[in-house]
């Protein structure tokens, strides 16, 4: 039955052994941040188009077969670089918790080109060139781990990640696996830069995914969600994003007559595909709200480590962040190092504390519609509060995060 389940989880030939499962699934690696220290850093150039990415290792680590993720900047396909700093920032810390992560540079449309993105004829061949740079970095990896084994990975797993643009790059190199999925117009554009797999470099090794975090991401259309595609996707997007639409709807605030379908219009297709997901909505939130807010920014990272862990490790426990039926309640602050207060509109009778493996940590009974719980003694790391409230048969989840 196990066997069955990861054919279908990764792919024919994509399949992880169970040793290699089971060895990395012991609630510590690529959950906890078990490699404290500043990850080491080393620069490439990955493709044929001359482009380089950032490769970062935890700090100390020894083990020889490490999970990957590769990450791809914002910028509207005109700016930014491997270096912005919340791609940078999530290499570090997903490299705290084990993975080999990487921030990547691709070509972009600068100049009076970056004027082409207000238009899909002009500006899809920008878009493609830079999705065939990301499967050449994805390539290296593979091509690395078959030869020189420099980085000491496993190349069944790598996941791929991105934020805003970057993030438009994940979801279409995980989901677009045929021409026959895509419209005349990006059929061209893949064309004349190599196909579906592009032509920047490292050919003759997969470009498969395993995995997407999606960063207020999207894709040009929900039906390239098909009956092959089973990568599970986290998501995090504002629902007043104007630049990458939350919904379905015009890039660039409506300048450009590009229609994406955003993460909250991703999300039904998903469902109806039974493609794993988990979509955090900032409501209220414009784009890319973590940005600029260290406490998203983490959230979003503890979130996402979290998913990872709960799907590709099958004794994990997956647990939602879920309000009861008609029961409002809030969870403050968020991260936080000592204290966490609940507050709802219901008497509260008690709260469990339970870990991303589901095991309870503590219980702590209450009265009345707050309830103050002294975390102190937590490890540092994402949690769940079970609430469970007088005279009701619910019960609300709300996640949070141990400084």
């Amino acid at each position: 039955m196990k066997s069955n389940f990861y054919k279908l989880l990764f792919g024919a030939g994509v399949m992880l052994s169970m040793a290699s499962v089971q060895a990395q699934c012991d609630g510590q690696r690529y959950l906890a941040k078990i490699f404290p220290n500043a990850p080491t850093k080393t620069t490439v150039t990955y493709s044929t188009t001359s482009q380089a990415m950032d490769i970062y290792e935890p700090a100390g680590d020894v083990a020889t077969n490490r999970r990957v993720i590769i990450f791809a900047h914002g910028g509207s396909f005109t700016s930014g670089s491997k270096a912005e700093q919340f791609i940078v920032d999530l290499c570090k810390e997903f490299a705290k918790r084990g993975y080999v992560t990487a921030s990547i540079d691709y070509r972009l449309a600068t100049g009076l080109g970056a004027l082409d993105m207000q238009d899909s004829t002009k500006a899809y061949p920008h878009v493609m060139r830079a999705l065939s740079d990301a499967k050449a970095a994805i390539r290296y990896f593979r091509k690395d781990a078959a030869t020189t084994n420099t980085y000491k990975i496993d190349s069944n797993f790598i996941a791929f990640g991105g934020n805003s643009a970057g993030a438009i790059i994940a979801t279409h190199v995980a989901y677009v696996k045929t021409l026959g999925e895509c419209t005349p117009q990006v059929v061209s554009a893949l064309n004349a830069t190599g196909g579906i797999e592009g032509n920047s470099g490292n050919p003759g090794y997969g470009s498969s995914v395993q995995a997407v975090l999606n960063y207020a991401g999207a894709l040009l259309d929900t039906n390239m969600l098909n009956a092959g595609d089973v990568e599970p996707i986290y998501s995090a997007h504002g629902d007043a994003d104007g630049t990458v639409p939350y919904a379905k709807g015009q890039v660039l605030n409506g300048l450009s007559n590009i229609v994406v379908f955003g993460s909250g219009a991703m999300k039904p297709r998903l469902d109806g595909r039974s493609i794993k997901n988990q979509l955090h909505t900032y409501v209220g939130a414009d784009h890319v709200p973590w940005s600029s807010n260290m406490t998203q920014q983490q959230e979003v990272e503890s979130e996402s480590a979290a998913f990872l862990y709960s799907i590709f490790c099958p004794n994990s426990v997956a647990i939602s962040d879920v309000n009861a039926d008609n029961l409002a309640i809030e969870l403050y602050p968020n991260p936080s190092s000592n204290v966490i207060t609940l507050k709802s509109d219901k008497a509260i009778s008690s709260v469990t504390i339970v870990d991303q493996l589901g095991r309870t940590v503590l219980v702590k009974t209450a009265e009345g519609s707050n309830a103050q719980i002294t975390i102190n003694k937590l490890n540092a790391g994402v949690y769940f509060a079970k609430v469970t409230f007088a005279n009701q048969t619910n019960i609300a989840t709300k996640r949070f995060v141990v400084e």
